[in-house]
């Protein structure tokens, strides 16, 4: 079995869509998955999910708070 992590951050930015596509956009990467992700103006909060290999998911997840 082939080991998988998932990923669920929560972001500050739920109304700039170009800055929320900009994060999903780094958190993009060979090894990683986006399954989904959704940017809530109201809450001004965006979240996406992603899976991949470990090390993969980890980098995209360094890359997205180096972003934030």
């Amino acid at each position: 079995m082939i080991p998988v992590l998932e990923a669920v951050p929560n972001f500050s930015e739920g109304r700039d869509l170009q800055k929320v596509e900009a994060l999903v956009d780094t958190i993009a990467r060979k090894g990683v998955d986006i399954l989904d992700w959704s940017a809530d103006p109201d809450h001004h909060r965006s979240v996406v999910t992603y899976i991949g290999d470990p090390r993969s998911v980890i980098s995209a997840s360094i890359a997205a708070s180096e972003f934030a």
